[in-house]
């Protein structure tokens, strides 16, 4: 504590005396107080990327993601409401779409964009902030590209997927895996978007 005057009684005269009395020894304790959890599921934007600050040093922010069915049948015969059999669907080829309209940091600097399958399927039971243990993801991407980021604008990423990926989403065309979310969801656990820059 400290004052502008020369020591001297506080306040008005006391009906009892008391006594003022001075030290300079203190004792301070302190402690680390965790913040409160940041909510971090269902989110309208996903982020990922790394960024070096000066003060926090690393931080680095990734995306998981569950993919999900528009409706229960991939494709259908001749206009009908019947579905092929996954048998005469020929495989072709699979692309993840991406929109991103955010950059932070350094924009001169190309990101690599990686995204990788899920071990396994996100809880959504759970409840997710920024203290949650990550899922585990494969080792190995199915799709990556180099994103050269655009302050203030629009950019549309259009990824191609590993054939193996692709064709394991084919084999559940029209099986019972397709017949609901939650049945997909179990054959198909999510994405993870990582980035593989170093800043």
């Amino acid at each position: 504590l400290t004052a502008c005057e020369e020591p001297k009684e506080i306040g008005l005269a006391p009906t009892v005396p008391v006594g003022v009395f001075y030290t300079d020894t203190l004792t301070v304790q302190r402690s680390t107080i965790r913040f409160d959890s940041v909510w971090a599921q269902r989110q309208s934007s996903l982020l990922t990327g790394r960024y070096k600050d000066p003060i926090f040093g690393q931080i680095e922010a990734a995306a998981y993601t569950q993919l999900a069915m528009s409706s229960g049948v991939f494709n259908v015969l001749d206009a009908s409401s019947n579905p092929v059999p996954a048998n005469q669907i020929v495989y072709d080829s699979t692309r993840l779409f991406m929109t991103y309209d955010y950059a932070y940091g350094d924009t001169t600097a190309v990101q690599t964009i990686s995204v990788f399958p899920l071990r396994d399927s996100i809880n959504t039971l759970s409840k997710f902030d920024i203290s949650s243990p990550a899922p585990a993801i494969a080792t190995q991407p199915i799709a990556q590209t180099a994103v050269s980021p655009a302050p203030n604008a629009v950019r549309f990423l259009r990824l191609p997927v590993a054939d193996s990926y692709g064709q394991q989403l084919l084999a559940l065309a029209n099986t019972d895996a397709t017949k609901s979310n939650v049945a997909f969801r179990a054959a198909v656990p999510g994405i993870a978007i990582v980035s593989r820059s170093a800043d």
